[in-house]
């Protein structure tokens, strides 16, 4: 059975300063160039998350943990986090608003997604979805709670392919809103057509703060149902800061 760890931590809750010894000098460049307080903390706290994840896994210090972020399409500094060191977890970072949250597995590529139950849903649903996912939005009863089911579950998925939204959204099709997740299909012309749909497996999580989320983990097509374990991140973080 495929395993993903979802540590989240919230905005304010953990001192910053310790932590941001930890980044590199590519991290601190873009740390620096953000304008306002709290898009520094999100990147500062996902970045040293994950950091504390992977020292977690393999018994180091935190501060000793690399990260790095390639791009899939353009080799450039962004897209998903990884650490290079062996045996390190695959990691995905999500944040919306004061909640911050970074998936782990060492069962495949991972992709983690959240959003607060507040917010409306698309007015061009067909721009993400196709037709029989409206319908199944439909059939839920429209409304924020089935449309931010499915945005999760499918940028859960991109994320873990690491394409993100570069690729045609209405064409990756995943089961309607009051289904278990499954991914249906992915674009014929995007790499992994043959083996996605196959190897995908895929959970429902409540986050904390009124959230919805979403985790994806591409663990092969022999793999069983998806088993998501949440933890504080905040009592990581903590931990992980030397006294």
């Amino acid at each position: 059975m495929p395993k993903a760890d979802v540590w989240w931590v919230e905005l304010g809750s953990v001192p910053l300063e310790p932590m941001l010894a930890w980044l590199n000098d590519e991290e601190r460049d873009r740390w620096s160039r953000y304008l306002k307080d709290d898009d520094k903390q999100r990147f500062l706290l996902g970045a040293s998350l994950s950091r504390a994840i992977v020292a977690r896994e393999l018994g180091i210090a935190a501060a000793d943990v690399p990260l790095e972020r390639h791009c899939s399409r353009c080799e450039g500094p962004h897209g998903p986090v990884t650490s290079p060191l062996p045996g390190a977890p695959k990691l995905s970072v999500t944040h919306a608003g004061e909640l911050v949250g970074v998936a782990a597995s060492v069962d495949g590529l991972v992709g983690l997604d959240v959003e607060p139950s507040s917010r409306a849903p698309l007015k061009n649903l067909n721009v993400v979805f196709g037709p029989d996912e409206i319908a199944g939005i439909t059939r839920a009863g429209g409304g924020a709670e089935p449309f931010l089911r499915m945005w999760t579950r499918k940028e859960a998925v991109v994320k873990a392919v690491g394409v993100g939204f570069m690729v045609s959204l209405p064409n990756v099709v995943l089961t309607g809103p009051a289904a278990a997740p499954r991914l249906l299909g992915w674009p014929a012309d995007e790499p992994g057509a043959d083996r996605y749909p196959a190897e995908m497996r895929m959970a429902d999580v409540q986050a904390p703060r009124d959230h919805v989320g979403a985790v994806a983990v591409v663990a092969g097509r022999s793999a069983g149902e998806l088993h998501v374990v949440q933890h504080n991140g905040a009592d990581l973080l903590t931990s992980a800061i030397p006294a």
